[in-house]
């Protein structure tokens, strides 16, 4: 499976690092992960230099080598190696989601029935992806992982929490999601748990698991 990560914040640079840690495991060894950052500048870094993890336990790994490429060109690389995307997980603050973005999703070489991954706590940014990609393969995602960005290539891992994900269903929906969660929910859920992430798939819709589960704290922004 290829996983590709858009952004790279404390988040991206985070999930990205735990991820190609495990490469080298029995579960993770056909996994590979690249990385699409807003600026060339981050990407050449991250690309010459790789990514730099201190764990919770003060544990220091040295994440090399790392595919990096601005977002922008995208298109442009894939196509050129033949390459096409199994996941996309995007590390963007919702305010980013605009037409820009979403131009550039929908242009992302990919394979037919590749999931859209959402790491954004807030609500209403789902509509507007759900203009360029099918709404069976969104599936949005809320952490309570902690992390800072030291620059960017060094990612510090500062609070352990616990992921929830689910596809997304617009308000009223009724969509049956049994066979969805199973397919693409749990895939996704083995791969952050091989990480090192405690994941959760939930059948709830996210407006409702923003409202009644997660801390005040990670809402007021």
């Amino acid at each position: 499976m290829d996983i590709d990560i858009i952004g790279g914040g404390s988040l991206g640079l985070l999930h990205a690092a735990m991820l190609m840690r495990t490469r080298n495991s029995i579960d993770s060894s056909n996994t590979k992960v690249r990385m699409w950052t807003r600026t060339p500048k981050q990407a050449e870094l991250i690309r010459s230099q790789g990514i730099h993890l201190k764990d919770l336990d003060g544990r220091h790994d040295h994440i090399y080598p790392v595919h990096a490429y601005p977002l922008a060109e995208a298109g442009e690389v894939l196509e050129r190696t033949g390459m096409r995307a199994s996941s996309i997980w995007l590390f963007v603050k919702q305010t980013h989601i605009d037409s820009e973005l979403l131009s550039r999703l929908e242009k992302f070489p990919r394979e037919q029935t590749t999931s859209l991954v959402c790491y954004q706590n807030g609500v209403g940014h789902m509509e507007s992806l759900r203009a360029v990609w099918p709404q069976e393969q969104l599936v949005w995602a809320v952490t309570t992982e902690a992390a800072k960005r030291v620059n960017c290539n060094e990612v510090v891992h500062t609070g352990r929490g616990h992921t929830s994900i689910g596809i997304w269903q617009p308000a009223g929906s009724r969509t049956e999601q049994k066979d969805l969660v199973n397919s693409l929910c749990l895939s996704t859920k083995k791969l952050l748990e091989n990480a090192g992430f405690q994941t959760f798939c939930r059948t709830t819709s996210k407006v409702w698991f923003i409202r009644n589960c997660l801390p005040m704290s990670l809402l007021i922004h």
